[in-house]
C-alpha cells in the first residue's frame, strides 16, 4: 500500500514538474494553468482542466494496474516455486517414510525369527538329551561286547 502512494506522489511531483514547462495553456493532453495564491483559488499550485484532469487519473491507474500486475505474476511465480519445494521435500518425505517401513518390517521379521529360535531351544532339554545319550551309550557297549563274544566264539570253533 506504502508503495502505491510512493509511486502516485512521484508521478504527480514528476508530472508537475515536467507539464508546466511545456503544457501551459491549450494542447493535446488539455490545459494546466498555473495560479497564484490570491487569485480565485485557496493556494498556490497547478489548475488541471478536465481533459488533463483525466489523463493523469488514467496514467496512474495504468500505472496502479502495472505495478498490481508485476505484484500477482510475482506472488503467483512464489506461490509456484514453493508448491514445488513443497512436492519436492513431500516425495522425498515419501520415499524415506517407505524405506523407513521395509527396513522396520525385515528388522521385525529378523527379531521374530530369532524369538523363534530362542522358543525352540528353550524347549529343547539337555538333561534329556545327557540321558539320551548315556542309554545310547550303554547300549552301543553292550551291544559291541555281545558282538566281540560272537566273533571270538565263532572263530574259535
Amino acid at each position: 500500500m506504502k508503495k502505491g502512494i510512493v509511486w502516485v506522489v512521484l508521478l504527480t511531483l514528476s508530472l508537475s514538474l515536467a507539464m508546466p514547462r511545456t503544457a501551459f495553456g491549450q494542447d493535446a493532453t488539455g490545459r494546466i494553468t498555473a495560479v497564484e495564491e490570491g487569485e480565485p483559488a485557496p493556494f498556490s499550485g497547478y489548475l488541471y482542466d478536465i481533459t488533463a484532469a483525466a489523463k493523469l487519473k488514467a496514467q496512474l491507474d495504468a500505472m496502479d494496474e502495472a505495478c498490481q500486475i508485476r505484484i500477482d505474476k510475482s506472488v503467483a511465480q512464489q506461490s509456484i516455486e514453493h508448491q514445488l519445494t513443497l512436492d519436492h521435500l513431500q516425495i522425498r518425505y515419501d520415499n524415506l517414510d517407505a524405506i523407513t517401513q521395509i527396513r522396520s518390517s525385515a528388522l521385525n521379521d529378523v527379531v521374530d525369527l530369532q524369538e523363534r529360535e530362542l522358543d525352540r531351544l528353550k524347549k529343547s532339554r539337555p538333561e534329556v538329551y545327557f540321558a539320551g545319550g548315556v542309554v545310547a551309550g550303554i547300549g552301543l557297549t553292550v551291544l559291541s561286547g555281545w558282538a566281540i563274544g560272537q566273533v571270538a566264539h565263532g572263530s574259535g570253533n
